[in-house]
């Protein structure tokens, strides 16, 4: 199997389309800041060889815009897709520059994707967070689990490398967020989203961004991984609530 192929077909499976969407800015405390709507438009033509991409915003003060990305290609493609997940970003924590990534997952009809940057002068900025339908605006937010999780639960995580090659669904113990490593900065949002990423970024120095989002009884989770050199590799970890849940809006 070619990954270059498999990662475009899972790019327009599960992402082409009209993704109509509130994206709210927070800050690392997790206090909402401002919000804003844009449609995300992802059309591919019909032999599936090209991707156009286009972003609608309309903000409060009435302003409106388009911005066309793309087009995209397979060969061309940055995110990586595993299963319904993605992600994208800086290629190493070079704080010179703005460091960044965007990890995001779809369910069903809807998708939450969280854009993460750094920068020398104000070290980690505001989390965007998107929360998207297709075709339409959500009639409201999806009603979001909260597991309450015992020692022992399992779930699986599949890992895809730089060059795009996907492995197999691997067992793992459940861990929140905040028990992987004390010394990071892990804020937890609305809606089941929870970002955890170092409270500083060293060049040189290994680290993880992760994202997660738990969504009709489970728990998914993005994880980069940066090693000395750059970045190493994309994870996708599922857990299904499977021992005990309490509904929250």
């Amino acid at each position: 199997m070619d990954p270059v192929h498999d990662n475009w077909e899972r790019f327009c499976r599960y992402h082409v389309g009209d993704w109509h969407g509130i994206w709210t800015r927070y800050s690392c405390a997790g206090v909402a800041l401002e919000s804003f709507r844009c449609i995300r438009s992802f059309h591919v033509n019909p032999d599936a060889s090209v991707l156009t991409h286009q972003n609608h915003y309309a903000y409060a003060d009435g302003r409106r815009e388009t911005k066309t990305f793309g087009p995209y290609t397979p060969s061309t493609t940055r995110a990586l897709f595993i299963d319904r997940s993605f992600s994208w970003g800086s290629p190493s924590a070079d704080v010179e520059t703005p460091f960044f990534f965007e990890t995001g997952f779809r369910w069903a009809d809807r998708r939450m994707s969280c854009v993460v940057q750094y920068n020398v002068s104000d070290l980690w900025q505001r989390f965007v967070v998107i929360m998207e339908h297709l075709g339409r605006f959500a009639d409201g937010p999806l009603s979001t689990p909260v597991a309450v999780w015992t020692h022992g639960d399992h779930g699986t995580r599949q890992t895809m490398t730089y060059d795009m090659h996907v492995s197999g669904p691997a067992t793992i113990t459940w861990q929140r967020l905040e028990d992987l490593d004390e010394h990071y900065l892990t804020c937890r949002l609305p809606e089941g989203v929870a970002v955890s990423v170092p409270r500083r970024l060293e060049p040189g120095t290994p680290f993880r961004g992760i994202v997660e989002w738990a969504v009709d009884g489970t728990v998914q989770r993005g994880i980069r991984v940066y090693d000395a050199t750059g970045f190493a590799h994309f994870s996708l970890d599922m857990h299904l609530c499977s021992r005990q849940c309490a509904r929250t809006q």
